[in-house]
Formats: C-alpha cells, structure tokens, sequence
C-alpha cells in the first residue's frame, strides 16, 4: 500500500465518532462501538501524526534512521489521551512509565551514524582523514617521538626526586627552603 493511500486513510471524520462516545455507555456497548467511539478519535490522529513524522525522518528513504515509531506513538497517545484533563505534555523519556521500564531494562545507546546528519559524518571522517595524514609526516613522528622519550626520562626524574626527598627528611621549613635554593643555584635557575 503507498504512502499517500495510508495517509488518506487515516483521515476520518471524527466530529461524528465524539458525538457517539456522549450518548455512549462504554461498558455496556459492543467492542465495535467502543474501539470506533473511545479508541479511534485517538489513535488514528496520532497514525496520521506518526506518519508525517516519518515522512520527515526519510524512513520511507532510507534503509535505516533513528526514527523508532512506537516511540513516538507512546508519546503522541500518553500526551492526547482525553481521559486525564490535567496531565501536562511531555517528552518520551520524562513519561512515568517509560522511566520504570528504563529504569528496569536500559536501552543501548542510538549507533552514531543514525544519530548523525550525512554533513557531521562526513566532517567527523574527513577530520581523521587529515589528522592521519599529518601523524605520518616525517617531522610530526620525530616530534612525536622526542615528546614520548621526554615523558619516559621525565617519569624517571620523579622517582629519583621522590628518593631524594625520603632519605633527606627535613623538619624545619628555613632548611628545607635552603636545600631547595641550594639546589637551584647548582643547576642554574637562579
């Protein structure tokens, strides 16, 4: 069936269905008059909203998207349903069912290429691409290799230092700042 024959139909008039479900006992009519009275001015507006929605997410497209419909059918229902008048509208993740059911069974996080737009993929690729491309330059890997055998001969000197320090324990402060001078004048800082 083509998309543009579901869209039309879900298109019902709905003005007679509510003028039904006033003068329409639910637990004493029949499932038929119940479903079209109680349960259609619902959910075949919200069909009709999570169509579009598809149609914008290029599910009809695409092979896959992030669009997930029962998502947005439990939302679309749990913010129109008619019955509690002071409910405010919300978001998937705030509904209080969705949160236990969360909260029981997390979801594994969206894969980022159906999160990312085909632009961000392709600025995320290219800017590895160029990264790559200077790491293998001769000067950024010798760069790169004084800069890791400076870390490794730095890593040694904190030992060293460390030694130092505990097997000259100083207990007063004006010693412990003129060994330190002491120190600096020998290598030439000061």
């Amino acid at each position: 069936m083509a998309e543009d024959e579901l869209m039309q139909l879900l298109q019902v008039d709905l003005t007679a269905i509510e003028l039904d479900a006033k003068n329409l006992d639910p637990k004493k009519c029949s499932a038929r008059q119940y479903v079209e009275t109680f349960i259609f001015p619902t959910l075949l507006p919200g069909l009709n909203d999570l169509f579009q929605a598809a149609k914008d997410n290029l599910v009809f497209e695409k092979r896959r998207t992030k669009f997930n419909a029962c998502d947005f059918l439990t939302e679309y229902l749990y913010n129109n349903n008619p019955t509690p008048k002071d409910r405010e509208k919300q978001g998937l993740w705030d509904i209080p069912f969705v949160k236990e059911i969360n909260g029981r069974n997390p979801r594994p996080p969206i894969p980022l290429s159906l999160i990312w737009t085909e632009a961000e993929a392709a600025l995320v690729i290219q800017s590895h691409w160029k990264g790559y491309l200077v790491r293998k330059e001769p000067e950024v890997q010798e760069l790169r290799q004084y800069q890791k055998e400076m870390k490794e001969s730095s890593y040694h000197i904190m030992f060293k230092v460390e030694e130092f320090w505990k097997q000259h324990k100083i207990e007063d402060l004006d010693e412990a700042e003129e060994v330190i001078e002491d120190t600096l004048i020998k290598t030439d800082f000061l």
